[in-house]
Order: structure tokens, then C-alpha cells, then sequence
């Protein structure tokens, strides 16, 4: 096994129990013994949007599709990044861009429906917040359960309840992007079909990406 590979290994160990400043560790390492992989800046990509370091996650996508432009996937991480930025058009863009490439590519797909979605007011995402099992949801998950003890995110979820239009301009709230990933199933952060193929909104509930083969990129 070659140096890229054994980091870009321990690196998706570290991705799948959520050790995401881990993860971007040992990537890193990888990209230094074997630069030209793109597989390594979509992992790497999908870790920083998972720590929500957006424009970090967006850099690591733009290397990906510069190294191998005909892969779908850099364009998903792309989107998803976008999303994260709360930069829809340029998102439904780079989805667009993406299908020109993999015209069969569900995840890409996706991605153009849910951002259009939002972009029309749809917000079929939005509506995940009318929940009424939400605050029973959100005080039994760890990462979002001290949330509850913060009165400006109770007033910003009762207002999501209450018009689901409202969120996008609740998007670059860390903690609306955390519930918004419990929702759906996944790391939005990561975006793999929104930030994540991100790799970015209505979304069907999805699950959390897993590392493929040291072969494969992230899911």
C-alpha cells in the first residue's frame, strides 16, 4: 500500500466516526505524498464541510474538477460547498455542470431539484421543520440538544415552524444547518447530494455518508 493510500485509509476511518479534523490530517498528509489524486480533495472537501468550513470545502472541490473534470462527484462536493455558502444560483449552476458530464448521476440530480426548490420558494426542506416531533428529536440527539438552552434558536425554529420560507436566511446559522442535517438523515456539512452528493435543499432523508474502499472517494 502506497503512503497516499495508507493516509487516505486512516483518513476514512476518521471520517466515519465523525473525527473530522482527523480526517482532514491524514488527507492532507495523502495529498503531500500523492497530489494529483483527485479522489483525495473530494474526501478532503466533504471533511471541511462537515466542520462547516465552507470556502475550504469549496477550494478542495474546484481542485477535484480541475484534476478530473469529467467526474461527477467533484461537482456535487461543489454544490454542496455552495450551499453551505448560502450561494444557491452558483450551486444550481455547478449541479447543471455536473449533468453535462454524468447525465445519469441521481445525487446531481438531486441536487438541481433542491436547490431549484428553494430558489422557487418550494422550501420542501423547510417544511421538515413543521415536524411536531422536532423538539423531542433535537433533545434527544447530542449534537443538537444544548441547542434548546439558547433563546435565539428557539425563537429561529418556532419561526421556521411557522413559515418555512424563512429559511434561507437562516442558512448561514451553524446550528440551522446542524438540525437541518439531523432532518435529513446526513451531514448537510458534508453535502454529499446538497453539500454532498454535499456535497446543498428540499431533501429527501438520506444516510450518512460512509467512506468507500480506499479505492473509491467518500459517499
Amino acid at each position: 500500500m502506497s503512503e497516499a493510500d495508507q493516509h487516505k485509509a486512516l483518513g476514512n476511518d476518521a471520517f466515519k466516526a465523525q473525527k473530522f479534523e482527523e480526517a482532514i490530517e491524514h488527507f492532507t498528509n495523502a495529498i503531500g505524498a500523492d497530489a494529483s489524486a483527485h479522489v483525495l480533495y473530494s474526501n478532503r472537501s466533504a471533511s471541511y464541510a462537515s466542520l462547516q468550513r465552507f470556502e475550504e470545502a469549496l477550494a478542495d472541490a474546484e481542485k477535484c474538477i480541475g484534476l478530473n473534470p469529467a467526474w461527477g462527484k467533484g461537482y456535487s462536493r461543489k454544490g454542496a460547498a455552495l450551499v453551505g455558502l448560502n450561494k444557491l444560483e452558483e450551486a444550481l449552476k455547478t449541479y447543471e455542470e455536473g449533468l453535462a458530464r454524468e447525465p445519469d448521476s441521481a445525487a446531481l440530480k438531486q441536487g438541481v431539484e433542491e436547490v431549484q426548490q428553494s430558489l422557487d420558494g418550494g422550501s420542501s426542506i423547510g417544511n421538515m421543520f413543521s415536524d411536531p416531533a422536532l423538539f423531542s428529536k433535537l433533545a434527544t440527539n447530542p449534537q443538537t440538544v444544548g441547542f434548546l438552552q439558547q433563546p435565539d434558536f428557539i425563537a429561529k425554529i418556532n419561526e421556521l415552524q411557522r413559515d418555512s420560507s424563512a429559511l434561507n436566511k437562516h442558512l448561514q446559522d451553524p446550528r440551522i444547518m446542524q438540525v437541518l442535517g439531523m432532518l435529513m438523515g446526513v451531514n448537510v456539512q458534508s453535502g454529499d447530494q446538497f453539500m454532498g452528493e454535499s456535497e446543498a435543499q428540499g431533501y429527501a432523508k438520506k444516510p450518512e455518508p460512509e467512506p468507500e474502499p480506499m479505492e473509491e472517494d467518500l459517499s
